[in-house]
């Protein structure tokens, strides 16, 4: 209550806290509070603002020109910039943002598109797609298409999925294009304490090291639990497998805690980066290691870098589980993919990754995120945002091997929670089917993608760095002390940070007014570097002949004569080889000054 004043405060599921401020003799308190509550919490899934928000075009052409320059102008200037950088553009065959005209979000990922991309389908490769989830009646959790091993029939498929918690069967994801190896994902087994067996799961456990033509001795089994929780599944009729009863097969547990830990941790932690106290680096650092975050962050990492490895040095194949399979196991799964293949390290590729292992294989974001849901049940867990600080560590740990930067990464989590798109949606693709939602509500994707937005996401530096080194498998590190906390994300909120850092809005416009000045400075840095290393090596060249016809010579110089300044290019002439870079960076004129961005106009734009 301040006097006639009220004060209406809203904690969001994100960690914002919104006040509203209002007359209490115009307004009623219960009013505002019940149009509040309506909003937030409706009866159902259909009446959430995604199905009555349309799209603007116009929105997207037009929200990162506001206070940076009129878009004729800025059309001319992007035209400009994209035919001095076409050649270098040209050399990266993995660049999604080459100006595509338009992206129909809904129809970005289709399952047999993205397995023909990889060749997964091959005959080589023994492996089917199969359609026996069509109508969803054999796994409701399951997308209507899954990969199996070709030699496994359907009617062992009904085995193996009552065998399998919730019919969430052995599907194969993805497949090396070098090792052949297989990535494949599952629920867990239902032995029980008893060993329940079934040979049906034991022949396709075995089937994937049979087809793997590199002979490997083992298949992996990678259970994300840890050992102990898996053996309490197992008191309650699941557990995981035993691999006496599975031929050549070696089992790994990751020890990475369930929803429920990761939602205490992240509790602990937005309440330690939105804390109004004065901390002493001491206590800071106690209360961090105390939330266990960057622990848990680190064990995912451990799991994804193991999972990979195995395809990648080890040419195995692998199973991944762990209780239901869509939670951890979509971790682990993305991120090693992630870490394998590079076309992921896209914008479009990474849109593709979170369509195919999240939102197709069922991770359930309506009990996580707990979208129109008025209770605070125990299924909400911040899972999916713990895959994102993960894909940040990487992110962080190697800039250059990814074409979007940390925005639109936070861009993606707060789109998420904000219910502006449908595909956070629902559960599993069978609700979404159901609901009609592709119909009825629009993708994030059309957004985030479209060419005039997503040129605000795209890291400037990619095209420019050797996508021969790219294409290799990722280098990640999980020590200890290369895991840090992702600042721009959980302490956005945090007042400290937001009154001495710039938000990701206005960087966001920042970086867009930056980039055509950038590009300009990059392609004509380039042309000069490449002119400087052509006369340097003429140069070379010269000296290496007049040295053949005077090395016998011996020319005593007075060192007390003047000497005049070298010329720079003759003088990198005589430099090795390494350092000859590093001589024509120092020559480069001076990057020109970013363009600074007016807040005044256009606060209420932005």
């Amino acid at each position: 209550k301040r006097g006639k004043m009220r004060d209406l405060s809203i904690s969001c599921k994100d960690f914002r806290r919104v006040i509203f401020v209002y007359d209490a003799s115009t307004a009623p308190q219960n009013v505002l509070y019940q149009s509040v509550r309506m909003i937030a919490f409706p009866e159902s899934q259909e009446k959430l603002f995604a199905f009555a928000h349309k799209l603007d075009e116009k929105d997207i052409v037009d929200r990162r020109l506001c206070g940076v320059r009129n878009v004729a102008s800025h059309e001319k200037e992007e035209a400009k910039a994209a035919n001095d950088s076409e050649s270098t553009q040209s050399k990266n065959p993995l660049s999604s943002s080459s100006s595509p005209p338009s992206v129909d979000g809904w129809s970005l990922y289709d399952a047999k598109a993205e397995y023909d991309r990889m060749r997964m389908l091959d005959k080589a490769n023994y492996l089917r797609l199969t359609e026996k989830n069509l109508d969803y009646k054999f796994s409701p959790t399951y997308p209507s298409r899954i990969v199996v091993p070709a030699n496994i029939t359907d009617e062992q498929l009904d085995k193996i999925g009552k065998f399998r918690s919730r019919a969430r069967i052995p599907a194969v994801v993805y497949i090396d294009p070098v090792t052949k190896a297989i990535i494949a994902r599952s629920a867990q087994p239902m032995g029980g304490i008893q060993g329940t067996r079934c040979k049906e799961d034991e022949t396709y456990v075995n089937t994937l090291r049979i087809i793997n033509p590199n002979k490997t001795k083992y298949v992996y089994l990678f259970d994300a639990r840890p050992k102990y929780a898996a053996l309490g599944n197992k008191a309650m009729g699941k557990g995981f497998e035993n691999v006496n009863n599975y031929d050549k097969a070696q089992i790994e547990f990751f020890a990475i805690d369930n929803i429920h830990a990761v939602r205490t941790s992240m509790e602990q932690l937005m309440n330690l980066c939105l804390t109004n106290e004065n901390l002493d680096m001491a206590e800071w650092h106690t209360k961090l290691f105390q939330s266990k975050w960057l622990h848990h962050v680190r064990q995912i990492l451990i799991g994804a870098k193991r999972v990979a490895e195995c395809v990648k040095i080890d040419r195995a194949s692998c199973l991944v589980h762990c209780s239901d399979g869509w939670d951890r196991t979509a971790q682990l799964t993305s991120l090693a993919q992630i870490i394998l293949d590079p076309f992921y390290r896209t914008i479009k590729g990474f849109a593709v990754l979170i369509e195919k292992e999240w939102v197709s294989f069922g991770h359930q974001f309506e009990e996580r995120i707990g979208h129109g849901h008025a209770e605070v049940h125990d299924q909400r867990s911040p899972v999916f945002i713990q895959f994102i600080d993960c894909v940040w560590q990487m992110l962080r740990q190697s800039p250059l091997s990814f074409e979007f930067t940390e925005e639109f990464l936070v861009s993606v989590l707060d789109h998420v929670y904000d219910c502006r798109f449908g595909t956070f949606l629902f559960n599993f693709e069978s609700q979404r089917r159901k609901a009609r939602y592709k119909e009825k509500t629009e993708s994030l994707w059309s957004f985030l993608l479209a060419p005039k937005q997503s040129d605000i996401y795209v890291n400037y530096l990619y095209q420019y760095c050797d996508h021969k080194e790219t294409q290799k498998m990722l280098q990640v590190s999980s020590d200890s002390r290369r895991i840090v906390l992702w600042e721009a994300y959980h302490m956005r909120y945090s007042k400290e940070f937001f009154e001495c850092s710039v938000t990701p809005a206005v960087a966001a416009m920042q970086h867009s007014s930056q980039a055509h000045s950038r590009k300009k400075y990059m392609s004509v840095s380039k042309s000069h570097v490449q002119r400087t290393c052509s006369v340097i090596e003429k140069e070379s060249g010269e000296a290496k002949q007049e040295h053949s016809k005077t090395e016998s010579l011996i020319v005593i110089t007075d060192c007390t004569e003047e000497t005049t300044s070298p010329d720079p290019a003759a003088s990198t002439s005589s430099l090795p080889k390494k350092e000859v870079d590093e001589a024509v960076i120092d020559n480069l004129p001076p990057p020109p000054p970013p363009p600074q961005v007016s807040m005044g106009d256009n606060i209420t734009e932005l």
